[in-house]
């Protein structure tokens, strides 16, 4: 088994290898960040997270939270995005990670499609597993940082897969929808729009009273794309 810098190097390599320079200017236009950004597309990604996983899914637990780490510490997007891939593949390592060393991975959520990302593999299904509390969450949601006020709001996108019978799920989501609806920035709003599509499945009247409650504070946007989903199934 390869050391965990020799796989990162050859990870590394294997992304500069299917970068384009037109879809970086793409991904860079698209998803503003801090990060390095190599412009590889999803498919190639995919593959390159299909031929890596089994070279490390062997590895002891902190030895794969160590990996994981090093690949945040890249500095690189495309890394940070498989990170979270290769954590959602292990199972039982994702059903280990305690409050603390999830907090530890946050490293690297800049923009939104890191953060949705982290949401839907990480801290969203660890929350349904009772490895983060809802008080963890609403922690996060009182953070200076933008972006991890953002992961708070859309971690409830997977909690609420399948909530129908599980209305505390629902209550919180509206929670904190409703804790920001005065918050300056554009990506939380989009974040509670997508939050209130999670809940329309199976709470569509809940979300209905929300909206007309709540009519002077929801973003014209949000009711726009929330009422869309509701009369639709679509966001669009």
């Amino acid at each position: 088994m390869k050391q965990n810098s020799d796989f990162i190097l050859d990870l590394i390599a294997d992304l500069k290898g299917k970068s384009e320079q037109g879809y970086r200017d793409f991904a860079m236009r698209m998803i503003p960040t801090q990060q390095q950004v190599l412009g590889v597309r999803t498919p190639d990604m995919r593959n390159i997270i299909k031929i890596g996983y089994p070279q490390i899914k062997g590895l002891s637990f902190q030895d794969f939270f160590g990996l994981m780490l090093a690949l945040k510490a890249t500095g690189i997007f495309e890394c940070i995005q498989i990170s979270h891939e290769f954590i959602a593949k292990n199972t039982p390592f994702r059903k280990k990670l305690s409050v603390t060393q999830i907090n530890g991975l946050l490293t690297g959520l800049d923009n939104w499609a890191s953060v949705d990302s982290f949401a839907g593999y990480v801290s969203g299904p660890a929350w349904i597993d009772h490895q983060i509390s809802t008080e963890d969450i609403m922690n996060w949601s009182s953070q200076e940082n933008v972006w991890i006020r953002r992961l708070a709001i859309v971690s409830c996108v997977p909690l609420n897969r399948g909530s129908k019978s599980e209305i505390w799920k629902r209550d919180i989501t509206l929670t904190l929808c409703k804790d920001h609806l005065t918050d300056r920035e554009a990506i939380i709003h989009k974040g509670i729009s997508w939050a209130l599509r999670s809940l329309v499945k199976d709470h569509r009247e809940a979300v209905v009273e929300f909206l007309d409650e709540n009519i002077d504070s929801v973003k014209a946007f949000v009711r726009k794309e929330v009422l869309h989903k509701i009369h639709t199934g679509r966001k669009y």
